[in-house]
């Protein structure tokens, strides 16, 4: 994409990716996104979806540390894409805690956006509006 957005001559534009919550090939695509001889072959960040930390859970119990240990040594900018779980509201957003924690995750990922904040309609176990 980058290639093509300069042949071009197109504006530049940060170029990355946002894989799904598949983990048998995660580590795979993130390594392949983050390859190249230089820069501008590699991708500008890399994120993903994690929907496993689900209260009440812990940095360790969610699998959360795996992922901070499994990417501590990527050179591109990580986030979680989307990351929640509202299985057993109201939800407490405990993961926040982690996810921004130096001694925890914010070492190795620049943050995430939650998923979801609100109740949607696809779920029909919760009353709307609550989290």
């Amino acid at each position: 994409m980058r290639g093509y957005i300069a042949a071009r001559k197109y504006r530049s534009i940060p170029v990355g990716y946002s894989a799904a919550d598949v983990s048998s090939n995660r580590y795979q695509l993130a390594q392949y996104m983050n390859c190249g001889a230089n820069a501008t072959d590699r991708s500008d960040f890399f994120s993903f979806n994690s929907y496993s930390w689900c209260d009440p859970n812990t940095f360790v119990g969610s699998g959360w540390s795996g992922f901070a240990q499994m990417y501590s040594n990527y050179s591109i900018p990580l986030f979680l894409s989307e990351y929640g779980c509202n299985t057993n509201p109201p939800r407490p957003f405990q993961e926040v805690q982690a996810l921004y924690s130096p001694s925890e995750m914010a070492t190795v990922y620049s943050g995430g956006l939650v998923y979801e904040y609100t109740e949607e309609a696809d779920n029909p176990n919760v009353s709307s509006g609550v989290c």
